[in-house]
């Protein structure tokens, strides 16, 4: 048994939850509480040899349809494409389930951009109805957390988006 488990803790939980301010996409900064935040999860895979065939299939037309353009042109650049493009493949996917739209239901995976700072830190930044829908949910883009991974035959992504309720 490890030692901690079963004694009572000697700090108590806090009694108020901390407020902050938070930027809801309307250009206003208001205050909230961490009670007033929901949690938006979404999560993806994608399977990386079906997106070699897509890209084999239709070439640019696929990319077009799905990807930005300074998207496409950092994935073009990597040593093994596909795998890039699965990876943000997946992250448009995990967005829009975590924004309660999924694939084909209102926005387009193009409206979400997989940005990459030059620390390699990955965001997001939404256009047209995605941005609509999240504003609607009271999401904002920096409260829009995302985290990509593959392995040589998968693309997984998973988002946390914190809402005001």
């Amino acid at each position: 048994m490890l030692p901690w488990i079963g004694r009572e803790s000697n700090t108590s939980p806090p009694t108020k939850p901390t407020d902050f301010e938070i930027d809801v996409a309307t250009g206003r900064t208001r205050r909230v509480s961490l009670a007033t935040m929901k949690p938006l999860v979404g999560i993806d895979l994608v399977d990386i040899v079906r997106v070699e065939r897509l890209l084999a299939r239709y070439g640019p037309r696929f990319v077009d349809r799905v990807f930005t353009v300074d998207e496409a042109r950092y994935c073009a650049s990597r040593s093994r494409p596909a795998v890039h493009f699965a990876a943000r493949f997946a992250a448009k996917e995990a967005v829009l389930k975590a924004l309660g739209t999924g694939f084909g239901l209102g926005a387009e995976l193009r409206e979400v951009e997989v940005l990459r700072g030059s620390s390699g830190a990955l965001s997001v930044r939404l256009h047209g109805r995605a941005l609509t829908r999240a504003q609607g949910l009271g999401v904002a883009a920096p409260a829009i957390a995302l985290s990509i991974s593959h392995t040589d035959s998968v693309a997984a992504a998973q988002v946390v988006a914190l809402a005001v309720t």
